[in-house]
Parts: C-alpha cells; structure tokens; sequence
C-alpha cells in the first residue's frame, strides 16, 4: 500500500476520536507552545513535551552565534515500539552524544529523557565522548544527506512509521529537517550508520519495513488498546499543522 493511499485511511472520517485522546492533543500543543529558557540549556533536564523535544524547541529557544553546535536525531521506529534519541553537544576536543533508547510509549506530553510511560518498557541511556574526527564526520553526513534543504511541506509524520527527525543550531543558526520511510532519500541516508555505530546501548536498531494501516489497526487490538497514536504535519519549515490522535 502507498503512503499516499494510507494516509488518506488514516484520515478518513470513520476513525472514531475520543474526548480523552483529543484532550491529551490540546495538551500537547499548549505545552510545545511554551518556551522555558531556563531548562532549554539542557534536554537532560526538566520536563517538555514529546512533541516540543522532537521539533528541537529547546535548541532552538537558546541558539546564539556564541553557544556551542547542538543537533538532535530523534528515530521513530514505529513508536510504541522503539524510538532512539541522539542529543550532540559540541566540545572543545570533539563532542559529547546523548544517547536514549525507549522501547516505546514515551509520555507525549510531559517528557523526559529517558523517562517512558511504562515501567516495563526497555530502555537504556548512555553517554559518548566523540573525537573531533569523529564529530566533523557525523555533521558532514547529516549535511551531505540533506539536512540543510527544507523539510518537505506537508509530509505526514504518523506515529506507526519509521521516520527521522533532526534540529540543530549551528552558527547561531536554527534548522529542522525530517526523512520518512518509503520516501525518497530515506534509505540512502548514511548518517543513521554513523550514530548506530556510537551507540553502546547494546539495543539493536530496529530496522525499517513498510507499514500499512490495516496492519496498525491489528497492532492496537493486539496491545489492547494502549498504543499511542498520532500524526505530525510538516508545515513553514517545522512541526505544525494539525496533530490528530487517533484510535
């Protein structure tokens, strides 16, 4: 099945909203809406929305000409079942990776790096001292992939997909790009290769295959229900647009 064809299956008016799911949405936009300048320093500090963490809200709130590079790869790898964060801190000798591995199930709306909504989910933290070789290698990739393009305008983000999010600040500069699965660009990107490859958290990567609606609907009735469940528009640049949450 296309992702044109079950996008529009995701959207159909036979998806039934629930009150609770709905809220939780609006809950989420009014906390990405809200910078907090204080803990933007930090991802490992404080608590932000899953959404404003994914958009780089807080890379983007302390980006000056004079602050060291940050980027943030985020890989959603189908996101009740795995998703891996990967924060970059540029130091004077080389860089400094974050690396968060959940099994799923991330709070949405009150975030945490490695804090997820179940106790019982995997999930390891670890953190990387990287070379300056090592480092200019990983920032040249993620450019020579792409990165400083803009994000395609109206690509859907659904939650049940693999896809992978990148913020950065550098130079004083902010920007955000996206890469979806099935999509062109996605399996040539070589960056991905590169922090798997600094990533000791001993947790496989789980590896992209194609997904269809039908076989989404199967995984909810499977865990009962307690899959999370939404989609993400890119619009002027970033996240926007509108976030639905289904069931």
């Amino acid at each position: 099945m296309s992702i044109k064809n079950r996008d529009s299956m995701v959207l159909a008016p036979a998806l039934r909203f629930k009150s609770r799911v709905l809220g939780l949405a609006l809950a989420a936009l009014a906390v990405a809406g809200c910078a907090d300048t204080q803990r933007a320093h930090d991802p490992l500090v404080g608590r932000v929305s899953w959404f404003a963490y994914l958009a780089g809200d807080d890379i983007k709130a302390a980006c000056a000409a004079d602050a060291p590079a940050r980027y943030r790869f985020v890989y959603n790898a189908v996101f009740d079942e795995q998703v891996r964060s990967y924060d970059l801190v540029r130091t004077e000798t080389g860089a400094k990776l974050a690396v968060n591995v959940s099994g799923g199930g991330i709070r949405l709306v009150e975030f945490a790096v490695g804090a997820s909504l179940r106790p019982e989910t995997v999930k390891r933290m670890v953190e990387v001292d990287l070379d300056r070789a090592a480092y200019l290698a990983l920032i040249r990739q993620v450019e020579a992939d792409g990165f400083g393009a803009p994000p395609p305008e109206g690509l859907r983000l659904p939650s049940y997909d693999f896809y992978w999010a990148v913020s950065a600040c550098a130079g004083g500069r902010f920007h955000f790009n996206v890469w979806r699965n099935e999509t062109p660009g996605f399996a040539a990107l070589r960056f991905p290769g590169l922090l798997f490859a600094q990533d000791t958290t001993t947790i496989p990567p789980a590896k992209p295959y194609p997904q269809t609606y039908a076989a989404h609907v199967d995984r909810i009735a499977a865990n009962h229900g307690r899959d999370q469940n939404f989609e993400l528009i890119i619009r002027d640049g970033g996240l926007g647009g509108m976030l639905t949450l289904f069931r």
